[in-house]
């Protein structure tokens, strides 16, 4: 299993993304964001799905200042 300093968190509540950090030693914190997943209509769907993760990350990374925040 691979330590952080800090704490590592998962700001998703998507169990695949969970599985895989898992398989990889990572285990982070789980503690999921409200934001939300609409979706808007004539953005490419990897531009979508980058800026949910960023707001995501940003939105919980404001309650773990500290850590190591995943959206």
């Amino acid at each position: 299993m691979i330590r952080f300093n800090v704490p590592f968190v998962l700001a998703s509540r998507s169990p695949r993304r969970r599985i895989l950090l898992d398989g990889l030693g990572l285990n982070p914190e789980i503690r999921p964001s409200d934001v939300a997943e609409d979706i808007q209509p004539g953005v490419p769907p990897g531009v979508l799905v980058e800026r949910i993760a960023l707001d995501k990350a940003v939105d919980i990374a404001q309650m773990v200042p500290d850590g190591l925040v995943l959206g």
